[in-house]
């Protein structure tokens, strides 16, 4: 008969890690996410590069003769009737601006303005008044625009909302725009919605659209004035919708360890079937590019975890031995990897 202090071999693969402990490697890992979330929201990363337009130099002023005309270009957006930065549709109500010398442009033609990637719903006829003996001509507009973004640091992303208004009417030799941060107003927030402006830029600068690649005689110049601001998200709550229901399955998976063995493979296929099933409302919520985002990167690993738990377990299952301190490196490992992997991909 075998002493009874001593542990039967046959039954060390029903040896359980304590509840404390993988209570303990939880709070760790829950205390290691706010931590690294809340900084990472405190960095603001666009991604967005390239200006949409080239920008006024003297140079540049010297290549189209150097006579043109500067017009003072301004917008006021009075608000944001749809502000969806996951799925770049953006509206606003407010007025673009134009101050010119008097005798210097038709009003005819200084109506022909367009948006890059933008359409004017609504267009009021325009209001001009004599200011400082220059001329103010002021259109009321409704535009529906969409930006140049990119969502790699989803959801975590910073972004500049480039809007840049061109005018067909004219040539570069003809006019030329001149703007700055302080013609760019703005005078509602979007806090409501997760983001914070953070800054303001204005570049004035020409288009040039190539008709033919062989022939540069065949480009077509126009003026144009981008208005850039820069939007940062903060609060935690995206990233307690997106990130926090899967990162809560793959603990109870990993909790298996403080269950009998078939216990334990019936809790993991639950979690991980959560998991796979989660991804469908990810989906959702994320902006639909082509390329890998911060949330894809995470949820892969989280479910790749998830699965090597399931298969620990299936080990577990058939009395494979396995020893309880090998159980607790396994809890071990897999919380330090959870943590570093996203670590790095919160900060690559």
């Amino acid at each position: 008969m075998s002493n009874p202090t001593t542990p039967n071999p046959e039954n060390l693969a029903y040896q359980k890690v304590s509840v404390p402990f993988q209570v303990a490697w939880i709070l760790f890992g829950l205390i290691w996410f706010a931590i690294i979330v809340q900084e990472r929201l405190t960095i603001f990363n666009p991604l967005e590069e390239g200006a949409e337009i080239v920008t006024i130099t003297p140079l540049v002023c010297a290549q189209f003769g150097g006579n043109s005309s500067f017009v003072t270009t301004g917008l006021y957006i009075e608000r944001f009737i749809t502000f969806d930065m996951v799925n770049n549709v953006f509206t606003f109500v407010g007025y673009i601006w134009f101050k010119y010398l008097p005798g210097m442009l038709s009003l005819e033609n200084l109506s022909k303005f367009s948006f890059i990637q933008g359409e004017i719903i609504d267009k009021s006829p325009p209001v001009t008044q004599m200011i400082d003996k220059q001329l103010l001509t002021t259109f009321r507009i409704r535009v529906k625009l969409s930006s140049l973004l990119n969502y790699k640091d989803f959801p975590f992303d910073g972004h500049k909302l480039r809007i840049t208004m061109f005018h067909n009417g004219f040539s570069p030799d003809e006019v030329l725009f001149q703007s700055g941060e302080q013609d760019l107003v703005i005078k509602t927030t979007q806090g409501e919605l997760g983001w914070h402006e953070v800054n303001l830029n204005v570049d004035a600068g020409y288009m040039a659209s190539n008709m033919d690649t062989n022939d540069k005689r065949n480009t077509q110049y126009h003026p144009a004035v981008t208005f850039e601001i820069d939007y940062v998200r903060f609060g935690m709550r995206l990233f307690l919708i997106v990130i926090l229901p899967i990162l809560i399955l793959l603990y109870i998976s990993i909790f298996g360890f403080s269950l009998d063995a078939d216990s334990a493979v019936r809790n993991s296929i639950g979690s991980l079937t959560g998991i796979l099933s989660y991804r469908f409302v990810i989906d959702h919520m994320s902006p639909n590019v082509s390329y890998f985002i911060i949330s894809d990167r995470v949820f892969f690993l989280i479910a790749a975890l998830a699965g090597a738990t399931l298969i620990i377990h299936i080990i577990a299952l058939y009395k494979i031995k396995m020893t309880l301190r090998l159980k607790q490196l396994i809890i071990i490992t897999i919380h330090l990897l959870l943590n570093g992997l996203s670590t790095y991909f919160f900060f690559m």
